[in-house]
């Protein structure tokens, strides 16, 4: 779930000597990213679009086994987190690295609410009801631990960055 690409792009400047590919869904979100890598011209990064799904049911198999995973914002956006976890297991190398980073549920309605005006206070609408619908579809870090445990994943940490997010780090 690379999105438009901001963090691959910075993975494959910051590490040329390394291949980056990044992974989505939505053919939308991998043409932003490719107009961006057309303009870069980044030899090491490129993108597959991928339904995450498909890597965890195995319908679909991606050839690549991966030294450092990476994703921003991902598991919310998933009905059933386990094909999140299946897919990450799919795509991983031996003793890969694992770094992800998400939402975190806050504790109530009336705190979410609170939370989407401080940090949206100026932003569209649409912005601030999408921002407010994924921080009540996020995660707790108990609720996480819990996947981690019940995916066969539990050598991940999940720790509480802020008030906003979480960051699930580790090897497998």
């Amino acid at each position: 779930a690379c999105g438009p690409g901001n963090i691959s792009e910075r993975i494959s400047k910051n590490w040329p000597f390394v291949k980056v590919v990044g992974i989505d869904g939505s053919k939308e979100m991998l043409n932003q990213a490719e107009k961006k890598l057309r303009e870069s011209h980044l030899k090491n990064l490129s993108y597959e679009l991928i339904e995450i799904n498909s890597i965890a049911t195995g319908e679909k198999h991606f050839p690549l086994k991966a030294d450092v995973l990476v994703s921003n914002s991902a598991l919310h956006h998933f009905h059933d987190p386990y094909r999140f976890w299946d897919a990450l297991k799919k795509l991983s190398g031996k003793k890969c690295i694992h770094i992800h980073r998400d939402l975190i549920r806050p504790s109530s309605i009336a705190k979410a609410f609170e939370i989407k005006e401080k940090h949206l206070a100026n932003s569209p609408e649409i912005l601030k009801k999408d921002f407010y619908a994924s921080l009540k579809a996020s995660f707790t870090v108990d609720e996480i631990n819990h996947q981690l445990v019940n995916a066969g994943l539990s050598k991940l940490e999940v720790f509480q960055v802020d008030e906003l997010y979480l960051e699930i780090i580790g090897c497998i």
